[in-house]
This record gives structure tokens, sequence and C-alpha cells, in this order.
């Protein structure tokens, strides 16, 4: 099932970067605590897709049989960098 997510997200976005495993706990619509493992996954989206990423999301939630995901947006610049060419090495 993550592989199907990922590879949407990838047809979409262009790429991920999975950070690892995760865990938090979280307080539920009935009030209990509920403490989850989970893989925390970044994606670099531009502005104007953003919303497209939050139902995407909200999709996942649906699929995987969660209450919610936790969603965290940061203001960030995303740059790739290539190998630097042979006659500027030091």
């Amino acid at each position: 099932m993550l592989t199907g997510i990922l590879r949407e997200i990838d047809e979409v976005f262009d790429g991920h970067t999975i950070a690892g495993t995760v865990e938090g706990t979280y307080k539920m619509v009935d009030g209990i605590m509920a403490t989850d493992k989970s893989w925390e996954i970044w994606v670099a989206v531009d502005p104007d897709k953003i919303d497209l990423l939050r139902k995407l999301t909200s999709r996942f939630a649906r699929i995987l049989k969660q209450e919610t995901i936790y969603f965290e947006m940061t203001n960030s610049e995303v740059e790739f960098i290539g190998p630097e060419r042979e006659s500027e090495g030091g």
C-alpha cells in the first residue's frame, strides 16, 4: 500500500523523501489518546499545488483508515544541486 501511495506522490509532485519512522501521540475525536508509528514523508511542492497535496493526503487517510494524518508545511526553499564540473574542482 505504501508503494502505491509513494508512486502517486511521485507522479504528481516528481518525488519524495522518506525521513524515517516517527512515533507520535494524538487525541482522537472520542478523547482517547492514541500513539502511532508513522512514516515521515517529505514532498517539495510548489505553492500552487499545496491544495492538491492536501486532497491527496485526505484520500490517503481514507485508504489507510486514519482519523487524521499529520500534515506540516514549512516555508523553505528547495534546490537540487548537481555535481560540479571537473574544471571547477579544487
